[in-house]
């Protein structure tokens, strides 16, 4: 008889088990406490806008609950830039706002997502989900 693990994460294969098992534990950052404010304040924002968050459209909810976490985390974003495929990720991701002024020079074109010095295009994309839990 297979045995199955009981763990305290929901992953849904977005991440490896191992790397969450066994890698993030062991990076610095995950040693340091930011992450339990940054929580904190996610979480009080949840507990404001979760009976509201099964009625809201995609637009709302991103307005409402996924800009605001943003903030909280201190992200760099420009939203819904098309790329030269007429695409329209919702987000694209900078590490700081130079690269994001930097990007705006090729607004338009592939290039807004790889002109800053990383090199690596970071887009997100929200979709209205109907269960969003918080376990501490």
């Amino acid at each position: 008889m297979t045995q199955i693990a009981i763990t305290a994460m929901d992953n849904k294969n977005l991440f490896s088990n191992y790397y969450l098992d066994n890698q993030i534990k062991s990076s610095p950052e995950w040693k340091k406490d930011e992450h339990k404010i940054a929580f904190s304040e996610i979480k009080k924002l949840y507990d404001t806008e979760k009976d509201f968050l099964p009625t809201l459209n995609e637009k709302q909810l991103e307005q409402r609950f996924f800009a605001p976490i943003f903030k909280i985390l201190n992200h760099t974003i420009e939203v819904n830039e098309s790329t030269e495929t007429q695409e329209f990720p919702d987000y694209a991701f900078f590490p700081d706002r130079s690269s994001l002024d930097d990007a705006h020079k090729k607004k338009g074109t592939i290039s807004f997502y790889t002109t800053c010095t990383v090199k690596i295009p970071i887009i997100g994309h929200t979709k209205y989900i109907n269960k969003l839990t918080f376990n501490n």
